[in-house]
């Protein structure tokens, strides 16, 4: 309850901070310029009071200014009123500015004393380290908003333009990435924010499929197996994901060339799960052409990657993407 309580207050001083600073200036501007108190012409220059000089009034012939020597005959040489400053507008402003001061530095001394700063820092100041180059700041504020996700202190709104956000980092392999990023997503999921689409979108861009050549399943338990010119798998990479991503894949060999020949697949569809970032899962299908002919052969897939239920790997598929897509790949001289 007490973090929950100065996590509001500093919230609140926060948001509050920059229109205050906006409002004090405004206030010192208007309270250092003062009110008009009379009439009076004045050196532009200095401004001493010109009051009683012949002629000033009319800006006629060559006249000086007593005090700087200033030639107050010239256009724009003099202005007209003595001011008084706004006391109360001064008072009222250096106020402003103290505040605005004071809450911007508890937030900033708050961010920077600890391990345990993330606790009571507001929400949006913990969206700002999302790409934040201190790893150990990064992962510190995602675990966090992930936390406030699952709790329900997060809005809604606010939920999935963090989870858009992390989506856009996600699709580019020049962002590095970290598994609290997938954490972040899989909580905005869970909680029921994130769309099937979105979701669909994350599971996409974290899973690499591709096409290789394999070892010969005849021989997939010889101490050297024995790579085969054209033998057909699929290579999953999970990487870009949660800790708690759970994700699951079904496969299929729809059919393979190679030297002129069409092997269609067999039907069979091989089964894999996996929970978070791991190892690349190899579908090794058994299909195995002769060796020799031509130096590329072509494999088409028909691939499901799903996310499943990370209580219970076994559930359907709460969001998939389906899809066949043909792969080439270099054939590689068997090893005897």
């Amino acid at each position: 309850m007490p973090d929950q309580i100065i996590q509001t207050v500093l919230t609140a001083a926060g948001l509050l901070s920059l229109p205050a600073l906006a409002a004090a200036l405004v206030a010192l501007w208007v309270g250092c310029r003062g009110r008009r108190t009379d009439d009076n012409p004045l050196c532009r220059g200095c401004g001493f009071d010109l009051v009683g000089l012949a002629g000033v009034a009319a800006s006629a012939g060559n006249i000086t200014c007593p005090e700087c020597g200033r030639d107050v005959s010239c256009r724009r040489s003099i202005r007209v009123g003595n001011r008084s400053r706004r006391r109360t507008a001064v008072v009222v402003g250096v106020a402003l500015a103290a505040f605005s001061v004071l809450s911007l530095g508890s937030v900033l001394v708050v961010a920077g004393r600890g391990a345990a700063w993330h606790r009571v820092a507001p929400t949006w100041l913990l969206g700002l380290h999302l790409e934040s180059s201190r790893t150990a700041l990064k992962r510190s504020a995602l675990t966090e908003l992930s936390d406030r996700v699952s709790g329900g202190s997060i809005s809604a709104a606010a939920a999935l333009r963090l989870a858009n956000r992390v989506l856009e980092i996600q699709a580019d392999p020049r962002d590095p990435w970290i598994v609290e990023y997938g954490d972040l997503v899989e909580s905005v999921w869970h909680a029921g924010h994130l769309s099937p689409e979105g979701y669909r979108r994350f599971l996409e861009q974290g899973v690499k499929v591709g096409c290789q050549a394999a070892a010969d399943p005849d021989d997939a338990f010889a101490a050297e197996p024995v790579l085969t010119d054209a033998t057909p798998v699929l290579r999953v990479e999970i990487t870009r994901v949660g800790a708690s991503t759970a994700v699951g894949l079904r496969v299929r060999l729809v059919e393979a060339r190679y030297a002129g020949l069409t092997v269609e697949g067999d039907g069979y569809e091989a089964e894999m799960v996996t929970l978070g970032p791991g190892t690349p899962m190899i579908s090794s299908q058994a299909v195995v052409f002769d060796r020799g002919g031509e130096p590329r052969a072509t494999a088409r897939f028909f691939v499901e990657i799903r996310g499943t239920d990370r209580d219970d790997l076994d559930t359907a598929g709460l969001a998939a993407i389906r899809f066949e897509k043909t792969y080439e790949y270099v054939v590689r001289p068997a090893r005897r």
